[in-house]
């Protein structure tokens, strides 16, 4: 019998490598920019929350908190080179590995912190304070995505899906141009 641990572990990151291929086909960009828009919402959702309900001092933290976060946890260009290197010669870096494995357990604790306070906004009775946990909720669990899309698989960027629909429709007029139809005379 499979460990169950692991089987949600396989489930997650088979998601967040679908998520990264879906994200590269559609826009043709890479997953660190997946990820780093995905913490530059999450972030921001949690700076809005803790200026919405500034409740008390550990709410005014959140915003520093949540930047320093967003600037720290974004994919490394050094990180993305070394495995870029590393890939080339059909070969996976040790460092970029840990990186990655970091990145996947932190992205486990906000996301447990996520449904942790999601599950706590439903018990609480005042509509200020579930809704304020409500968008934390929300904030934390693009973070934990973020951070789990981080470890996801690497691909390349290329062109976005309207423009090689494009190319492909200059291609298919380019095949099918007008050509002489020969015709028998009759003398």
């Amino acid at each position: 019998m499979k460990n169950p641990i692991r089987s949600i572990d396989d489930a997650l990151t088979s998601e967040a490598n679908a998520a990264v291929h879906t994200w590269n086909f559609t826009t043709g960009r890479t997953r660190s920019d997946l990820s780093t828009l995905l913490m530059a919402v999450g972030s921001s959702v949690l700076i809005a929350n803790s200026m919405a309900y500034p409740n008390n001092l550990p709410e005014l933290v959140i915003p520093v908190y949540s930047a320093w976060t967003a600037g720290k946890a974004i994919l490394d260009p050094r990180i993305e080179k070394q495995e870029v290197a590393a890939a080339d010669r059909q070969m996976k870096d040790f460092n970029v590995e840990s990186y990655k494995i970091g990145q996947k357990i932190c992205g486990y604790a906000v996301g447990y912190i996520a449904a942790s306070i999601l599950f706590l906004s439903t018990q609480d009775s005042n509509p200020d304070t579930s809704q304020s946990s409500l968008l934390k909720s929300i904030g934390d669990g693009l973070i934990a995505a973020s951070l789990l899309i981080t470890s996801a698989d690497s691909l390349p960027p290329k062109k976005n899906i309207l423009s090689r629909a494009y190319d492909k429709l200059n291609d298919l007029i380019k095949s099918y141009r007008l050509q002489p139809a020969y015709a028998r005379v009759e003398e």
